[in-house]
């Protein structure tokens, strides 16, 4: 998603990030790590407002350095989600707004945030997902990343549990999103002309409509605790 300096354009935005910290009982300086901060908005909200000791890294180096550009001063650096330059067990909460989504390999990177937390650490996710199942949806080639990897709650609490974490909040936050697209909408006149600002082709426009009304996309804000990986029980081939 779009960010700003000071503002984070994230459905629910400062307010759901605000959320999250809630549900996690999070005391000044304990240790976050945004992943996919971005210019760095949410890291410098986290330090400010709440005296976390927050830092982000982000794969997009243009977005970092818009964020050193626009005077935010915060720790922030390059990394990806699935290699993260961070120490294991460093942090205690791993938090991923509106970036898990767009995740290429998500195994890879639900590892990466297992591996850093310290034990009994929390990974905080908001983002989207389908509260319709999406297996006969047929998004185009070009659909942003968050929209071809919908998944459902039950598949999400599954993928979850698979890379040792267990799920301990979940909140629907559906009308946020409406809100959002609304916003974006308005903005730009048209889905098309935001469809295209995202990446994709004005032509293909109606068919991600059609197929968003059957997926029935919401926006959920999760919060799940370290615990311990699952063994794999299957023997190896003879």
């Amino acid at each position: 998603m779009v960010e700003e300096v000071g503002c984070v354009l994230h459905p629910g935005g400062f307010a759901l990030t605000r959320r999250a910290i809630e549900l996690c009982s999070l005391f000044p300086g304990n240790r976050v790590l945004d992943v996919g901060c971005g210019a760095g908005a949410s890291v410098a909200y986290l330090r400010r407002v709440f005296g976390l000791a927050a830092v982000g890294v982000d794969r997009s180096r243009a977005a970092l350095a818009r964020g050193r550009g626009q005077g935010l001063n915060v720790p922030i650096g390059q990394g990806s989600g699935e290699c993260l330059p961070i120490a294991s067990s460093s942090v205690d909460v791993v938090l991923a707004e509106c970036s898990c989504s767009i995740m290429a390999r998500r195994g890879e990177a639900l590892a990466e945030f297992h591996r850093v937390l310290a034990p009994g650490g929390r990974l905080v996710v908001s983002d989207l997902y389908a509260r319709n199942p999406v297996a006969s949806c047929d998004f185009p080639r070009s659909a942003s990343g968050c929209l071809s990897g919908l998944m459902t709650r039950e598949e999400l609490a599954l993928e979850l549990e698979r890379h040792g974490f267990s799920l301990t909040a979940w909140e629907d936050h559906s009308r946020a999103l409406k809100e959002f697209m609304i916003r974006a909408i308005l903005e730009h006149g048209s889905f098309s002309s935001f469809w295209e600002l995202q990446g994709g082709h004005r032509q293909e426009a109606a068919q991600v409509q059609r197929e968003l009304k059957r997926a029935r996309p919401g926006y959920f804000l999760l919060v799940a605790r370290k615990t311990a990986m699952q063994r794999d029980t299957r023997r190896p081939p003879q």
